[in-house]
């Protein structure tokens, strides 16, 4: 059986069904003998087009040549997508929390965060959650502190919404020190407003103690940056960190990441940024009781050979 090429052509119409001119067509593709072939045309519609026709059109086809055609798509978008097909449901379920940091406990490494005064590096040795946590240790006597990236590069944010950010802190000995946590505002050029100052917290020697604040982002607020700090640190002296937290809220909640433990699978690194240990974390409060629900009944509602797809961020 002989190849044919096949063009797949669009024809645009103004708001009265005018034709703004012929069919437009992509670039003949050979389509393989007893093989699906995917033709895509991406064009840009005109500016008074209101309609479309999709021609599909085979060239120097012979008498009695039989061409299969399925799984047509039309959307907008500036790329080709994966087919959908019309009959399939897509749920998509929010996330009831998120935890933006991206690497909230050092579990896989510092990417992400930035010392000043200090060395910061991964500690097995101490951690509150997980099995690592940030270590600092000071280039002086002076403040010490890490960051996550400034300006364009920060977490996006949401103007005039609540965030709290906190962090756990940790000196086994010598002398206690006051930990703090701040959060500095970008424009969406990557211009400084402001920076929202916690309360400094003394910490306890040989135990974890948590510092937080909580602060209406600016209205101009496009970015922010997580800053951890300590207070009048001594010379090489260590300090740890662990369960950096920043969410959309006004209470101070418990930590959680893509790692933490549910019997209902309710948390999950967003896979779509990056990899666990590194991207930002998501809950879903029962997550694995509402799939069951929904998978033992909406099959119930849909038509006959329609498909579903129950979606998350970290998962479907």
């Amino acid at each position: 059986m002989m190849r044919r090429s096949v063009r797949v052509g669009v024809e645009w119409f103004d708001s009265s069904g005018v034709s703004l001119g012929a069919v437009t067509e992509n670039t003949a593709a050979a389509n393989s003998t007893s093989a699906w072939t995917r033709h895509v045309y991406t064009v840009t519609a005109p500016a008074n087009a209101v309609f479309l026709r999709v021609q599909l059109h085979v060239l120097s086809a012979l008498a009695n040549d039989r061409i299969a055609f399925a799984a047509l798509q039309v959307e907008q978008a500036a790329s080709v997508n994966n087919y959908q097909s019309a009959r399939s449901v897509r749920i998509q379920f929010a996330a009831d929390r998120v935890n933006l940091v991206t690497n909230p406990s050092a579990e896989v490494n510092v990417t992400g965060w930035t010392p000043t005064n200090a060395a910061l590096v991964v500690d097995t040795t101490q951690f509150l959650y997980g099995t690592q946590s940030f270590r600092l240790t000071a280039s002086s006597a002076a403040n010490m502190s890490m960051a996550t990236a400034a300006g364009t590069g920060g977490i996006p944010v949401t103007a005039l919404r609540f965030y709290t950010v906190s962090a756990w802190g940790f000196k086994p000995s010598g002398t206690a020190r006051q930990i703090r946590v701040d959060i500095i505002w970008y424009t969406a050029a990557g211009a400084v407003i402001s920076t929202s100052t916690g309360t400094p917290v003394l910490e306890v020697l040989n135990a974890w103690t948590r510092a937080s604040v909580s602060v209406l982002a600016p209205a101009t607020a496009a970015f922010a940056a997580v800053v951890v700090n300590v207070l009048a640190a001594g010379n090489t002296e260590q300090h740890y960190f662990n369960g950096v937290l920043l969410e959309i809220g006004s209470q101070l909640l418990d930590f959680f990441d893509g790692s933490s433990y549910s019997a209902e699978g309710e948390y999950m690194w967003d896979q779509a940024s990056g990899t666990p240990g590194n991207t930002r974390s998501h809950f879903y409060s029962r997550r694995l009781i509402k799939n069951y629900r929904l998978n033992t009944r909406l099959v119930e509602f849909l038509p006959a050979g329609a498909t579903y797809a129950l979606l998350y961020a970290g998962q479907s």
